[in-house]
């Protein structure tokens, strides 16, 4: 039985998700000089940077884009990552009868204007910190498809990292059994049946920028 009977607001804010976190990570991982740990997402971000300064270890964001259906602007097909890694959810294109053509040039669309846009916002231009042989642990505020989380582990792979594990205060059942299977290891205090929203499990989530977060690429 889970801790939580009421999932909705179950979490004041971001910093008490992050001592939910902080619980749960194994401390073979946290005293390893070669943890490092990576955002997903602005929230995300937030949260990585917090716990990798509470463990001395390094952070950084992981930049992606989702791309979404040509008919519903709310419906993420997939989504494109900044080593240009792409990750599709092959069931929901072939439902919409969408080209795989349509969404490699919208991949690399949004590489080429997002992505690259959002490197010199949060890096002045730089590369994400070396991924190589290194442990990563990805972050994000909550998972509810997983399918972010696919290309956030494709990307490390890419990249070269030893191993991968994953890191949230809320997953899905269903994206938590999956994901399982292609990665190291998933850490979470809470899975939840029927996901709502990112929102639904926390009763503030105020809005961030590049400007609240202070992405540590050096241990402190």
């Amino acid at each position: 039985m889970h801790k939580y009977m009421n999932y909705k607001e179950m979490f004041d804010h971001r910093d008490m998700a992050i001592e939910k976190l902080l619980n749960i990570i194994p401390q073979e991982l946290t005293e390893n000089e070669h943890t490092l740990f990576i955002g997903m997402s602005l929230g995300g971000t937030y949260m990585a940077q917090k716990i990798a300064r509470h463990y001395s270890r390094r952070s950084d964001i992981l930049l992606l884009e989702h791309i979404m259906a040509p008919n519903n602007e709310n419906l993420t097909i997939a989504i494109v990552t900044e080593s240009e890694d792409v990750v599709i959810h092959t069931e929901l294109i072939s439902s919409f009868d969408i080209s795989e053509d349509f969404v490699y040039s919208e991949a690399k669309r949004k590489y080429d204007t997002d992505i690259l846009d959002n490197k010199y916002k949060f890096r002045k231009g730089e590369d994400i910190v070396a991924i190589k042989d290194q442990i990563v642990i990805l972050v994000d505020e909550t998972s509810e498809t997983g399918l972010s989380m696919y290309a956030a582990i494709k990307s490390m792979i890419t990249l070269g990292a030893k191993s991968v594990y994953l890191l949230s205060p809320v997953m899905d059942k269903a994206a938590y059994n999956n994901l399982l299977g292609i990665c190291d290891g998933v850490f979470t205090p809470t899975r939840v049946i029927d996901y709502v929203s990112c929102e639904h499990y926390y009763k503030k989530l105020p809005a961030l920028s590049s400007r609240d977060l202070a992405i540590d690429k050096q241990p402190k």
